[in-house]
């Protein structure tokens, strides 16, 4: 899992280190970084396991565009600025540290790698500096070096066998899923089986293509529980189209009140994923995350999982991934407003991030003070988290 994570001049975070266990709850008002924190480590998976390049000129959404730069910075600074990050693994045999610092230029409109490096127990596996990459020996003496793009994870790239912790700290980061879920954005249709999902969801159904591939067992716990969860509902399938172009759709049982004469009750019908209800298919994502995402050494992130859901519906699946957080030694990083996550996971688990006035972002753990006699949802509704 991850025990720490370091963001340096990332929008309005100018040197945050967050101490990490299994289950993690971001929280705070609006504004405070909380979805900061999770772009700065979803953009560091894309570009280290998916191989995106840092300032893609084809892409809308470069990874670290200038902007992402504390505003701050930029005015006060007349040269280059750096972007630092750090992310610190919990090893087999000892810490796995990985270092990557991103220089922005605004006179140029130039952004690239610095610099990257690989540690394991504060020794180092893999470096790359300036447009070249000094590779390590098992011994950790050093080893061959070669040019590279400054605008790719070297990191995320270069094959490496001889020392085995690096392809162990890319499954990790592989196994690092960030989502902030959008159900109106969830499409229907699939083209292609696609193997990681879009942080808003909407490739879901390529991505569950490829999932019930993958991991059939995981699919059948997953629609006993969705049977579970949306009244009615009997199966969620990809229907074939032809030409491999699929579309994901759900079965319902007949309701049982009487028909319209001369109509014919038929045991089911089908509705496709678009004609769901919003919280519907943010349900059917939840659970998916759950099923499938949350496994050993996984970290699972999510951004206000209780968008479009209930409060019935909320409180059981809260309580599942709390539960397989537990059994599979997984890792969940939340960040919600939400009563009822605040009051399971605040007072344990709970990381304060704030903003004072328009500075940087802090944070704290959460303590409120013990003599009162409130809940953590209270608290923060209060405005008394510090007594």
């Amino acid at each position: 899992m991850i025990t720490q994570f370091t963001i340096g001049g990332f929008r309005a975070i100018e040197n945050l280190t967050l101490e990490l266990g299994t289950k993690n709850l971001l929280m705070g008002l609006n504004g405070a970084g909380k979805t900061s924190v999770f772009d700065a480590l979803a953009s560091i998976r894309e570009l280290v396991v998916q191989g995106e390049r840092i300032a893609d000129e084809k892409s809308d959404e470069p990874l670290f565009p200038l902007s992402s730069v504390p505003r701050w910075w930029r005015n006060g600074s007349p040269g280059p600025v750096e972007q630092r990050f750090e992310i610190v693994f919990e090893g087999e045999d000892g810490p796995i540290r990985y270092v990557l610092m991103i220089q922005q230029d605004e006179a140029s409109g130039r952004s690239r790698i610095f610099s990257e490096e690989l540690l394991h127990q504060d020794r180092p596996m893999f470096s790359f500096r300036e447009g070249t990459v000094q590779l390590y020996r098992r011994s950790y003496e050093k080893g061959p070096t070669f040019t590279f793009d400054w605008n790719r994870s070297a990191v995320g790239t270069v094959l490496h066998p001889e020392i085995p912790h690096i392809d162990w700290f890319k499954e990790r980061m592989r196994m690092t899923t960030c989502v902030r879920i959008d159900a109106p954005r969830m499409a229907a249709r699939s083209e292609k089986e696609q193997p990681d999902l879009e942080r808003d969801l909407s490739n879901f159904a390529s991505w569950y293509r490829r999932a019930l591939v993958t991991n059939a067992a995981a699919g059948a716990s997953y629609l006993s529980d969705m049977r579970q969860v949306i009244a009615g509902m009997e199966s969620l399938d990809l229907h074939d189209l032809g030409q491999g172009i699929m579309v994901l759709r759900a079965s319902f049982e007949q309701p049982h009140e009487p028909i319209a004469p001369g109509r014919r009750r038929r045991g089911t019908f089908w509705l496709g994923l678009q004609e769901l209800s919003d919280g519907q298919r943010a349900l059917i994502g939840l659970y998916a995350l759950l099923h499938f995402v949350l496994k050993e050494g996984a970290t699972l992130c999510i951004d206000e999982p209780d968008n479009f859901v209930a409060l019935a519906e909320i409180q059981p699946w809260l309580l599942d991934i709390a539960d397989r957080v537990d059994d599979y030694g997984a890792q969940c990083i939340l960040a919600s407003h939400h009563p009822e996550i605040l009051n399971l996971l605040a007072l344990d688990h709970g990381i304060l991030l704030e903003r004072g006035g328009s500075g940087p972002t802090t944070g704290i753990r959460y303590k409120p003070d013990a003599d009162l006699p409130l809940t953590p949802a209270e608290v923060m509704a209060r405005g008394w988290q510090h007594g």
